[in-house]
């Protein structure tokens, strides 16, 4: 008999009653009477020798099987800690390279337009000189050693105002990086793609990421022109359907990133793919508004809401074989895949460490280090720029080890509640989201808890959904 009780994760659905074995990262489903008797923590009150105790034998095997174990972690420390100094010096994957602060776009959500925050740079006119930008692809060449694939990707501010130090950029790489498997990315608003920028752009082979947010009503909304206020869908649109007609195959790999505004209709942004055929094709990234350094916080309407939530459905009767995929959101798509991806993850026999971290953190600086126009290192770009604790080097100096290690053990904020959450191996908070400007705060990190955990939750309730409906009716 032990005290200790079970580190599990109780999960009912209408079909059936199941456990989520944290230990072993694996979902196991069991009768009524042994759910309840796990889930009020009595596991250990029935008679294993009493043949007639079908609850107590059925609990015995699942405890035989390595299941209903009560280990918890005893240290928190990320896994990737002791090889940090070698990831940094030798499997740098990406840079990306703020070729300007400058923007011909004023979105309504953007946060550096927010001046008087002060948790993130305001708008600039500064820019990237080519030696700093030399210094960062010799810093990529210098610490990828041990890695055949490289990026370099280009970020602003809107990059496409600096081509010309782009193309020097992508002409010194080449040369550098001659016998590498070298790529390249850009993210840009689409206004300023001439014929001259999109040659260079297929020639080079540039994976090109272009900002839209819905059709022209969501995207003169929120994205308008600096220099006049005006609507900028008419002049991105134009570009796009000249690309489709001068160059159709380098259209077909065109991704868009889109920003959805919960404040506006979610039919009205979907219909950019209902009612447009630019867009039946690319690949598409969603993500709502970043509330992480605004002064403002983001609402889901309940309308925002249940309008999504019909898409989804849509998305999963396609998954299931009954809608064709032409009548579906990509947007929506974006839940699927996850449940996809949680499948592949999901294993049973593997026990947990007793030294691990939470899900979340990245290797800073290994993944996609951010060099801004005045050369300074952050883990990505969606961090603060004015962050004391998000800093974590410069190109003359490399990186700060101690400051990079900080952020990838963010998870030791909160240690003791990390080592007792069911949802550590699924936790997706990273070091961003517990960033005041000066430090890594508990206080922000532990807000963020409950709503990881719901989304964990709805991750795996969505999986045994999809596992139901293919076990009952398909």
């Amino acid at each position: 008999m032990t005290n200790e009780k079970p580190f599990i994760h109780p999960i009912k659905t209408p079909y059936g009653s199941y456990i989520f074995d944290v230990n072993t990262n694996s979902i196991i489903k069991v009768n009524k009477e042994v759910f309840k008797a796990i889930k009020d923590g009595r596991a250990d009150d029935f008679d294993e020798n009493d043949i007639k105790d079908i609850v107590g034998i059925t609990i015995k095997n699942l405890k035989e099987e390595g299941l209903l174990s009560s280990k918890k972690p005893k240290k928190i420390v990320h896994p990737e800690d002791r090889f940090l100094e070698y990831n940094l010096g030798h499997k740098v994957k990406k840079i990306t390279l703020q070729v300007t602060q400058k923007c011909n776009f004023r979105c309504a959500y953007c946060v550096y337009s927010e001046t008087a925050n002060g948790k993130q740079r305001a708008h600039s006119l500064k820019s990237m000189s080519f030696e700093t930008a030399k210094k960062g692809i010799d810093f990529l060449l210098d610490h990828s050693r041990d890695l055949e694939e490289v990026n370099i990707g280009f970020y602003g501010g809107e990059p496409l105002l600096e081509f010309d130090l782009i193309k020097r950029s992508v002409e010194y790489a080449e040369d550098l990086f001659e016998g590498k498997d070298l790529s390249f990315t850009i993210t840009t608003n689409g206004s300023l793609l001439t014929d001259k920028i999109i040659d260079f752009l297929i020639e080079h082979d540039i994976h090109t990421m272009i900002s839209l947010d819905g059709p022209k009503e969501i995207q003169d909304k929120n994205r308008i022109f600096a220099a006049n206020g005006c609507g900028t869908f008419d002049v991105v649109e134009r570009n796009l359907l000249k690309i489709r007609e001068k160059y159709p195959e380098y259209f077909k790999k065109l991704s868009f990133s889109m920003v959805l505004d919960p404040s506006n209709d979610f039919d009205c942004i979907n219909s950019l793919f209902t009612d447009y055929d630019l867009f039946k094709e690319n690949n598409i990234m969603s993500t709502v508004i970043d509330d992480a350094y605004s002064s403002s916080k983001i609402h889901l309407e309940d309308d925002f809401i249940s309008k999504r939530g019909y898409e989804v459905f849509k998305a999963y009767l396609h998954y299931f074989g009954e809608l064709d995929k032409d009548t579906v959101s990509p947007i929506a798509m974006k839940e699927v895949d996850e449940v996809k991806q949680l499948k592949d993850k999901l294993s049973k026999g593997t026990v947990m460490a007793e030294v691990m971290s939470h899900g979340g953190p990245c290797i800073p600086g290994a993944q996609r280090l951010f060099i801004n126009a005045e050369g300074n290192f952050y883990p990505c770009e969606r961090v603060s720029e004015v962050s004391e604790v998000m800093s974590i080097g410069n190109i003359e100096d490399g990186f700060n080890l101690d400051k990079a290690r900080n952020l990838l053990n963010v998870a030791k904020l909160t240690g003791d509640s990390c080592k007792n959450c069911w949802a550590i191996s699924h936790c997706v908070m990273c070091a961003k989201q517990a960033d005041n400007s000066k430090e890594l705060s508990v206080e922000l990190k532990k807000n963020g808890c409950s709503s990881v955990r719901n989304y964990v939750e709805s991750l795996l309730r969505n999986y045994l959904m999809v596992s139901e409906i293919q076990e009952v009716f398909l």
